[in-house]
Order: structure tokens, then C-alpha cells, then sequence
């Protein structure tokens, strides 16, 4: 009885620290300011001006003449800080925005070589990987990304997209999901 108690213990002790692991995980992802939250509603350096506008350029849509500010924006903002994730992870969104896959995918691994613990880049990596049919590295992405946030808002839709890449054949394309906004989100 002692020896089943202990195991119950033993058990119990290992799924609370997985728990407390998860929490953790979650709560240094979720401190990361929204690209809102650091940039556009704290303007206050060129860096976070250059991205802000940027950011809000980008979200709204915005194509012609203001897509074209918005990319100088994202590129002086990547030349005055080359080691931020952000500016890397924006400057992909617009070159996908453009149809430049190859380049989305160029500036999301720059984005994750610049913080490798920085799920939303491997989230938007992966999406770009998905979108130029490298499934197999889009899978590590996604996997990685779950690693990083298992709490991640979305998170359903990247475990649809796991499980779509594990079961595809080489015919078969994995499902969206509806990942074309939610991921951006």
C-alpha cells in the first residue's frame, strides 16, 4: 500500500511540475507586448514608430502608396534594430502580402535566428513554410511554436494544422483551417 501510495505521489508531484512548466511557458510568451501594445500605442523611439505605423499599415490593408511606406517603415526599423525579431517577423508579413513566399520564409527564419524562443515567429514561420509546400519544416515550426505557448490562442487550429502535415501523402495538401487570418491575429 505504501509502494502504491508513493507511486500516486510520484505521479501526482510529476504532473503538477508539467503543469507549472506549461504556466511558465505561457506566462514568458504572454509578457511579450502585442505588436499594439509595444508599437503602436508606444511611439515614443523611431524604432517603435517605424514598426507601429507599419504594423497598422500592414493589418489594415492598407495596398498602393501606403504599402510601399509601410515596407521602407519595416526596413528602417530592421536597419536600426537588425536583431529584432519583430521587424523581421512584420518585414515577412509583407513580403507574403506581396506574393513573396520565398521572402516571407527569408525574413521568418530571420525573425526566429533573432529569438528562437519567440513562438509568434515561429507561428508566422510556419505559415509561410505551409504556404511553399515545406511541410516537413512547417511541421517542426508548428511543432516548436506549441513548445514555446502551449496556451497559444491558436492553438486548435496549429494542432488541425499538426495533424494535417503528420497524416498528408504526397498528393494530399494540408488543410488552412481558416489559418489565413487567425494566424496573423
Amino acid at each position: 500500500n505504501t509502494v502504491a501510495t508513493n507511486e500516486l505521489d510520484r505521479g501526482a508531484r510529476n504532473l503538477l511540475a508539467e503543469i507549472q512548466n506549461v504556466d511558465q511557458l505561457n506566462e514568458l510568451q504572454e509578457r511579450r507586448k502585442s505588436f499594439r501594445d509595444a508599437y503602436v500605442r508606444n511611439p515614443f523611439s523611431a524604432f517603435n514608430a517605424c514598426l507601429g505605423l507599419a504594423f497598422v499599415i500592414q493589418t489594415n490593408h492598407l495596398g498602393g502608396l501606403a504599402a510601399s511606406i509601410g515596407e521602407r517603415l519595416v526596413q528602417y526599423a530592421a536597419e536600426m534594430r537588425p536583431d529584432s525579431a519583430d521587424a523581421h517577423l512584420l518585414k515577412a508579413w509583407y513580403a507574403f502580402d506581396k506574393g513573396d513566399t520565398e521572402g516571407a520564409i527569408s525574413a521568418g527564419r530571420k525573425a526566429v535566428a533573432s529569438d528562437q524562443e519567440y513562438a509568434r515567429a515561429w507561428l508566422g514561420l510556419g505559415y509561410f513554410l505551409t504556404k511553399a509546400k515545406h511541410f516537413e519544416e512547417a511541421l517542426g515550426a508548428f511543432r516548436r511554436t506549441i513548445e514555446l505557448h502551449p496556451g497559444i490562442e491558436q492553438r486548435n487550429i496549429i494542432l488541425q494544422m499538426i495533424g494535417s502535415l503528420e497524416m498528408r501523402d504526397e498528393t494530399e495538401k494540408p488543410h488552412q483551417a481558416n489559418l489565413d487570418d487567425k494566424i496573423k491575429s
